[in-house]
Order: structure tokens, then sequence, then C-alpha cells
């Protein structure tokens, strides 16, 4: 994903750059859905075969099998930050456009560059992960409230010239900095869960992102539009989100190594 995002940042800016009368917004979107539509053919030569268990049982059997009790502890920090992140990240290219105006192909090459951040800093989550272990979670995410919140900020404090570049700065570091949790928190939920909700988990998840984006996204409009409210004051509303995601996942991490010294997580 950063890889792609970066590809297509920097694809943006220098077409920009190159012909802006050619290159519109307009054309620049059709041209990146056109080379969307290129994965029908990686995806027509993907391997068909998959082992499906022989035994199925009724789906109100298989429901009542489920830890729901588990599977809840770990979506609902996810379903916090879900939120919060549906208030900003779609609309983030907005706040830098009325309140510094960056227009798209600038915010283009500046997603390129945090991407390439969010990419080296991908690489680094084993080493984190082995030498602090699952509380790094807290701690990244912890660290990425507190440049979201200087983010906003900046909206109150765009009449100095500082303001743009600390905006910048911010933007840059906050989205590998909760990036960092991705994998870590991915990965603790599973083993928490156990084998048999893995799966259930997974759904949910992509479920509550997908949905809660919709729902944040029905929030902004009301936010800006009936209430009036700067972008700061949104800022603010999401990392109000994000660090009641976090005290859960706090919790979450004291259970999770209770039950591991109790032996009842199981790797």
């Amino acid at each position: 994903w950063s890889i792609g995002t970066i590809v297509a940042g920097f694809g943006i800016y220098l077409l920009t750059l190159i012909a802006p009368n050619i290159f519109t917004n307009k054309i620049l979107l059709q041209l990146f859905c056109l080379l969307g539509y290129t994965s029908v053919f990686f995806v027509l030569k993907m391997s068909k075969q998959e082992e499906v268990g022989e035994k199925s049982i009724g789906f109100n059997q298989q429901f009542y099998q489920y830890n729901w009790k588990a599977i809840a502890k770990v979506v609902l920090p996810t379903l916090m930050i879900a939120i919060g992140a549906g208030l900003t990240i779609p609309f983030m290219n907005l706040f830098f456009y009325h309140v510094f105006g960056i227009d798209a192909d600038l915010f283009s090459l500046l997603g390129s560059l945090t991407s390439i951040v969010v990419a080296a800093a991908a690489l680094l989550v084993p080493i984190i992960k082995y030498r602090f272990g699952y509380e790094a979670i807290t701690v990244t995410q912890t660290l990425a409230v507190i440049a979201l919140f200087l983010l906003g900020s900046t909206d109150f404090l765009s009449h100095y010239s500082i303001a743009i570049y600390l905006a910048i700065f911010c933007y840059i570091i906050r989205q590998p900095l909760m990036n960092l949790a991705n994998p870590m928190t991915s990965e603790m939920s599973m083993y928490y869960v156990g084998k048999n909700n893995q799966e259930i988990v997974a759904a949910i998840n992509s479920s509550v992102w997908s949905g809660s984006w919709f729902i944040s996204a029905q929030i902004f409009r009301w936010l800006r539009e009936s209430l009036e409210l700067r972008y700061g004051y949104v800022f603010y509303l999401t990392a109000a989100f994000y660090m009641v995601g976090v005290l859960i996942y706090f919790l979450l991490i004291k259970d999770f190594r209770r039950k591991e010294k109790a032996g009842l997580i199981k790797r």
C-alpha cells in the first residue's frame, strides 16, 4: 500500500508539473482508475484451488460457538480508532488546501514522502516488537495522537509562517507512528481470541473500518456544515477517539499478559 501511494503520489505531481493543462484532476482520476483495472489480469492468473473442510455446521450453531466476549474486547479499540480516523484521514487534503492553500499536486507529493516514511517504519516493526513487546502499541499510538493534536492546533496558528512546516512535520510522522502498531495489534488480537475466532474477527474488523468511515463521513459533514466547526476541533475530536482506543488497548495488553501467564494463550 505504501509503495502504491508513493508511485501514485509522485506520478500525479510529475504529470501535473509537466502538463497541467492536459493532466487535470479529472484526467488523473480516470487514468488511475483505468490502471486499476489491469489488476483483473493478475486476478485471473491466480490459482483457484482452495481447501475446504468436508464438515460444515449451520450458521446458528457456529454463531454460538464464537467467544463473543473476547471478540468484543479486541474489536472495540479498533472501532474507536476507525471512527476517529474516518473523521480526519479522508479529509486531510481539504485541511491542507483550505488552511494552507496546498493544492492536490503538492499534497500528492507530500503523501508520497509520508508513504516512504511509512514503508521504512514498517520494516522496523519486527525489531520494535521483539525488543519492547506489545507494550509498544500504546507508546507509538500515543505519540501519533500527540502529533495529530499538534497538527490540529496549526489550524489556529496558520497566520504564523512556521505553522505550515509544523503541520507538514506532524502529518509525516503521525501516519508511520500509527501504522507501526497495526501489525502488532493484529497479531495480539488473533492470539487473544484463539484459532476458532480468528476468521470472524478479521471479517468484523474489515466491516468496522468500512462502516465506521461511512458514518464518520456523515458526522464530519454535520460538524462542518451545521456546526461550522473548524478543522482543528474535528482533529481534537479524532484525538479523543484515538485516546479511548489506546486506553482500551492498554487494558487489553494487561489482560493478554495475565492470560499468557496462566497458559490460556496459545501461539
